[in-house]
């Protein structure tokens, strides 16, 4: 994965590129905590919560984390497709469907591009005017 255009440090580029080799290597526990500690030692980012989000949600089911996580990201980057789609799928895994839509539509609301939730969009039969 590509890091965004913050100016990263040395050692930060080194840890996040340790936290990405676990996450290649499926070693997913051992990327959530790399990626933790990125947070903790280098301030929160949407790259480090967002992937603790997916990692949580898609590796381990764990709704809870990744709803935790997502939220935090999307805090942070509200354009975060991935922290929407993972928070989108908590919550319609948690049966709540009024607020998985409200989240597709704050998403489609920033005006930001839309790739992830094409996919969601094509299988439901739906258009990214449902949620305009």
């Amino acid at each position: 994965m590509k890091l965004s255009k913050k100016n990263y440090s040395k050692k930060e580029k080194e840890a996040y590129e340790i936290a990405f080799k676990f996450k290649e290597n499926k070693e997913y526990k051992e990327a959530i905590k790399e990626f933790k500690n990125i947070a903790d030692k280098y301030g929160e980012t949407s790259v480090a919560l967002g992937m603790i989000a997916t990692l949580e949600y898609y590796e381990f089911n764990n709704i809870e984390e990744a709803i935790f996580y997502a939220k935090k990201t999307i805090k942070i980057s509200p354009k975060s497709e991935m922290a929407s789609i993972v928070l989108a799928h908590c919550l319609f895994d948690l049966n709540l469907k009024e607020e998985m839509y409200k989240e597709i539509k704050r998403y489609v609301a920033t005006g930001a591009e839309i790739k992830l939730y094409n996919t969601l969009f094509e299988e439901n039969n739906l258009t990214i005017n449902d949620f305009k």
